[in-house]
């Protein structure tokens, strides 16, 4: 069995061997395949988890992702659509959706999308994210304001904390910028 241990590959194929009906062991040997850049192998397994398991959301987002870095947009809207049909509280599937969305010419849909996906959950990284794509557009107030939220909801968040307090800095409010760029470091 030390053969096994040898690598995260090893021992993940092995346990699909020993457990081939469980997603999540699928989708694990799919992560190890995309980050050694085997992207047509990691899609495999990330469909064989969906197989197995279709209602694995993690599954599904990785797909999406997958194909988001092969410039396969309406195919990663597809899976990432699915993972919050799945679960409309996965913080993940919809921060990757609206910067799909962004990315593609859509940004008044994603701005939309996550002010109204907020509305109901403040989510840390939805707000982040809107923060950036205020900033983006040239609103430093709307900016500061969703990463204030950010960090209010997250307060162990730290990218939004360092982004308040080069606002901050920017603005002259150099104590209150200090504040959060301790808490930063």
């Amino acid at each position: 069995r030390l053969r096994e241990w040898r690598n995260e590959l090893t021992l993940w194929r092995s346990a699909v061997r020993v457990d081939p009906g469980w997603g999540l062991l699928w989708n694990n040997v799919g992560l190890i395949r995309l980050e050694g850049g085997d992207k047509f192998s990691a899609a495999r397994m990330f469909e064989s988890a969906l197989e197995h398991d279709p209602l694995f959301k993690e599954a599904s987002l990785n797909l999406g992702i997958m194909y988001f870095q092969s410039g396969m947009y309406d195919a990663a809207e597809r899976y990432y659509t699915d993972a919050l049909e799945l679960d409309m509280g996965y913080e993940k599937a919809a921060v990757y959706l609206a910067q799909l969305w962004d990315k593609t010419g859509r940004h008044k849909r994603a701005v939309s999308f996550l002010e109204q996906y907020v509305s109901s959950r403040p989510a840390p990284g939805a707000l982040y994210l809107l923060g950036g794509f205020a900033e983006n557009d040239g609103n430093p107030e709307a900016a500061a304001r969703w990463y204030r939220l950010s960090v209010k909801n997250g307060p162990n968040y730290s990218l939004p904390r360092l982004a308040l307090g080069r606002l901050l800095v920017i603005a002259g409010k150099r104590d209150e910028a200090g504040t959060h760029l301790r808490r930063f470091l």
